[in-house]
């Protein structure tokens, strides 16, 4: 499936494998980050343009099989607004909604979309995440 079509993503899986039932919790969100690639800086952007070429190539594919069990499946747009609203009805009947998540934190939007986040060759993780060989563990 496709993470932008997340809900239908579980309906054909759903229909696919016969499993009983779809429905999901929500944990940890990322809502409100500002995570889009107009938030991002040029740098950044670039970065990942450069370590993508072969995600791209998997995605073109994903969303190829995805659409194509959309239609095998008959997962259209209505059975994913069935699936949603069931889905909430369960989230709000056992309490696991990210409305009731009191562990969920806020995000720091200047770290979000940024490979150097986590302060690689900064004294946080020392010289052997420094040393780490960038192209073999597609570091920045």
């Amino acid at each position: 499936g496709l993470v932008e079509d997340f809900d239908a993503s579980l309906v054909s899986l759903q229909r696919e494998t016969g499993l009983p039932d779809a429905t999901y919790c929500h944990k940890r969100t990322t809502k409100g980050a500002l995570n889009k690639p107009r938030h991002l800086t040029e740098d950044t952007r670039h970065a990942s343009s450069r370590r993508n070429e072969l995600d791209e190539i998997f995605y073109e594919a994903a969303r190829e099989v995805h659409a194509w069990k959309r239609c095998c499946y008959g997962v259209d747009d209505a059975a994913v607004a069935d699936f949603r609203r069931k889905n909430l009805e369960f989230q709000h009947s056992t309490g696991c909604h990210v409305i009731h998540d009191r562990k969920q934190k806020g995000l720091d939007n200047r770290t979000v979309g940024d490979p150097n986040w986590h302060g690689r060759g900064t004294d946080q993780y020392g010289a052997k995440c420094a040393a780490l060989d960038p192209r073999k563990y597609a570091l920045p």
